[in-house]
């Protein structure tokens, strides 16, 4: 039934691109920031009902965020990836609480139990700069991040300024106008619907997509090491961004796995036992 639906979907770019591309562009962008949903697995189910439940004030809307471990132990923050939640990190987070460490996440707008439909980068950013504020974090502090959360999360320490321990990428993106390229191709937009969507997205965030790189960011972030870890295969996103920042971010390891998926990496225990080393 999905590949039925997105064929016509593709059908529908297609034809829209060439006879109306500006009515065209404003449908893709809205159908860009719109994270699918699905219902909660059992594995998530039993980390909200285990964590401590509170909210942040983001200026859209109250965002649902949780705790588990000790408020006197050492902080991690875990961060989700695009349309997921905060529960999908919930080996790792279970895992980091027995190793002895205060874990807390925070589920994006328009994810999870989010009223609201759209959401970007630069939102995401705002709603975990929001997160780092109400914390009142003053001492260093790691960071463990998935896929969208680990642009999301270089973006939100650069603009803050805090200093981030350890930071672990369970896979990232590094050029951000490749993810557009990517949507242009996966809906089939025609080539001045995809300028369109450029233009009003660059508005949206207040920045030029072809400048706007992860590796980049990272130089201005305050860490002292950084782990990668990325799937050789992932079909998410290609392990070429892994190497683009291992090459030139500073204290990175990378860490290459094969065949474990995209997602499918959050819960293997190799993966958790060297997130768990690296953090030590």
């Amino acid at each position: 039934m999905e590949k039925i639906i997105f064929f016509f979907i593709k059908l529908y770019f297609k034809i829209v691109s060439a006879i109306a591309p500006k009515f065209a562009s404003k449908q893709a962008i809205y159908l860009f920031q719109k994270p699918s949903r699905r219902a909660y697995k059992d594995n998530e189910i039993d980390f909200y009902n285990k964590a401590k439940h509170f909210t942040v004030n983001y200026k859209e809307e109250v965002l649902d965020a949780y705790e588990i471990g000790s408020e006197n132990k050492k902080l991690v923050i875990i961060v989700h990836g695009w349309a997921s939640n905060i529960g999908r990190l919930s080996k790792i987070a279970f895992r980091l609480e027995k190793e002895g460490y205060r874990v807390i996440g925070m589920n994006f707008p328009a994810h999870a139990n989010s009223k609201l439909k759209q959401t970007n980068m630069v939102y995401a950013k705002n709603a975990l700069v929001t997160l780092f504020k109400q914390l009142e974090i003053k001492d260093p502090f790691s960071i463990v991040t998935h896929s969208f959360g680990s642009g999301v999360s270089a973006f939100a320490l650069a603009e803050t300024q805090l200093k981030c321990e350890k930071i672990v990428f369970l896979t990232s993106a590094n050029r951000i106008e490749n993810i557009f390229l990517d949507f242009k191709k996966m809906v089939s937009l025609g080539e001045k619907t995809y300028q369109y969507v450029v233009a009003e997205m660059e508005k949206i965030v207040d920045f030029k997509l072809e400048k706007f790189n992860v590796v980049d960011i990272l130089e201005n972030v305050k860490y002292d090491k950084l782990l990668i870890i990325h799937d050789k295969f992932d079909k998410m996103l290609p392990y070429t961004n892994a190497l683009e920042i291992k090459e030139k971010a500073r204290d990175c390891e990378l860490m290459s796995l094969e065949n474990k998926g995209h997602s499918g990496m959050l819960f293997i225990e190799e993966v958790i036992e060297k997130v768990v080393d690296f953090l030590k």
